[in-house]
């Protein structure tokens, strides 16, 4: 009896260790499957980089577009799993979309740190805006947060601008653009160190705005030499305080030059760059250049065939100086100058019988011109732009720039009829900015509201009568709009460069 007790013992001893066994290696096979689909679940996204094409870096959409597919894939498998709509990693990308739209930019890199996943969110809904990094980004956020930034995003950034101010130290990132962004294209940057390996390493740049604040002549010139190391650089802007030019000419391939508004740059200097660089398009010679002189412009006519935009802001030009000989340039067709008083007659005649390409844009900075002289540059009927000061309004001629599309005038005697008869003569206008306008009242807005409903114009008023509390237009007009102040863009010279 006893014996047949152990047998049945034992034997249900060894039925349980089968059972236990056999639930063991369900776990164990159960464990490895929710590994799996665990592992699926975090989207691995670490895609390879884009190989670099020899022509100019562009984002691939394919490439965009399938990582939205891979998250879209995994988010259709998770809707197949177990407890998958339970997880914060079934939400819908629309919906990251709505969440990422409530954090600042601090809070949503924090997010994307934590996990893979919302790296990826990251990624997929904002690389477009952080293409361009702008100098509001860089103001707001900490060395950490620029460092996560670029690190998720720095393959697709084509533009990165830190504050000009001379004491910045933003130049201590450069690393980070040199490890994450080999697609950059455009810098601004103040550089205050003698150390420029990082930068230089920047292969794809093509434009480079700066501020140099160096405590010698030939840092300054060894700076200008190291950047012979960007064979793509095409547009240069400079601010440099003391800097005289030298060495400047070397760098040959440059289609764009700007040497800021700081005194010390060297005529002689400036006419070497134009005899070297034979392929600017856009030449700004600065506000203070030290002795310009007519011997400079010439050099200027005779070597820079390619120009086409010409920013003469210098203030300290000598009468005996005759700039009207610009307007032997073949090519140019923007043109900013600052006067100090009346214009030359033989300038004006240059301009209206000027041959090869048509003038487009004229930008008249200074003293207001005398009425009998813009009614004369009226005559050029080939501008779409003009920036303009004067007494009076010659308002007929005026009428006559019928391929008018942005205009700026400073006519502080304006009237709201005069300014309604000048929208109704020139159709083509789009943007018109009214400086001084002290007779502008509320009722123009009304008349020209009503008159030109369906006409897509923008209007700024500084120093006017308008009543801005009562505006009698609707908020949500998407044709004709008010504005109050200056339109602080007014004809960009270099926006085709």
């Amino acid at each position: 009896m006893s014996g047949r007790n152990g047998e049945a013992f034992e034997e249900r001893e060894s039925n349980t260790e089968k059972a236990s066994s056999s639930a063991s290696e369900e776990n164990v096979n159960a464990g490895t499957k929710r590994k799996k689909d665990e592992e699926a679940m975090e989207n691995d996204f670490v895609f390879k980089r884009m190989t670099k094409d020899d022509a100019s870096f562009s984002v691939s959409e394919d490439q965009c577009r399938g990582i939205s597919r891979e998250n879209e894939d995994i988010q259709s498998t998770r809707s197949s799993l177990p407890r998958a709509d339970t997880t914060i990693f079934a939400v819908h990308t629309d919906c990251w979309r709505v969440i990422f739209s409530y954090l600042d930019l601090r809070d949503q890199l924090q997010l994307a740190v934590s996990n893979r996943y919302f790296k990826n969110v990251f990624t997929t809904l904002l690389y477009k805006r952080y293409r361009h990094i702008t100098e509001s980004v860089t103001n707001n956020i900490d060395e950490t947060d620029l460092h996560n930034l670029l690190e998720i995003v720095g393959w697709f950034v084509i533009s990165y601008e830190s504050s000009l101010d001379p004491q910045s130290n933003d130049e201590q990132h450069l690393w980070l653009l040199r490890t994450y962004c080999p697609n950059l294209r455009y810098l601004k940057m103040t550089i205050r160190r003698p150390r420029w390996y990082d930068l230089q390493q920047l292969k794809n740049l093509t434009s480079l705005h700066v501020y140099l604040n160096f405590a010698s002549p030939e840092i300054y010139k060894n700076f200008v030499l190291g950047l012979m190391e960007l064979p793509g650089l095409k547009k240069l802007k400079l601010e440099a305080r003391d800097y005289i030019g030298n060495g400047l000419h070397v760098l040959e391939n440059l289609e764009f030059l700007d040497i800021g508004s700081h005194s010390g740059f060297d005529a002689n200097c400036l006419a070497e760059c134009c005899i070297k660089m034979k392929q600017l398009r856009y030449l700004n010679i600065g506000k203070y250049i030290d002795e310009l002189t007519m011997e400079n412009f010439t050099v200027i006519v005779k070597n820079c065939l390619h120009l086409e935009s010409l920013v003469l802001e210098v203030r300290l030009l000598e009468p005996t100086v005759a700039y009207e000989i610009v307007c032997q340039l073949p090519k140019l067709k923007h043109l900013q100058l600052w006067h100090s008083g009346s214009l030359r007659p033989s300038f004006i005649e240059g301009m209206i019988n000027k041959t090869g390409a048509l003038l487009e844009k004229l930008i008249l900075e200074g003293y207001a011109l005398e009425t009998e002289q813009l009614e004369h540059l009226c005559e050029i009927s080939s501008l779409r732009e003009l920036s303009v000061g004067c007494e009076q309004l010659p308002l007929e001629s005026l009428k006559k720039l019928k391929n008018l599309e942005t205009l700026d005038i400073r006519m502080p005697d304006i009237t709201n009829n005069q300014l309604l008869s000048l929208l109704t003569g020139c159709p083509l206008l789009s943007v018109l900015s009214v400086q001084f306008c002290r007779l502008i009242t509320s009722e123009f807005v009304s008349k020209a509201t009503r008159l030109f409903i369906g006409r897509k114009i923008k209007i700024y008023f500084h120093e006017s009568y308008v009543d801005w509390l009562e505006l009698p237009i609707a908020s949500d007009n998407k044709f004709i709009q008010f504005e109050r102040g200056v339109f602080s863009s007014t004809i960009l010279i270099n926006q085709d460069i």
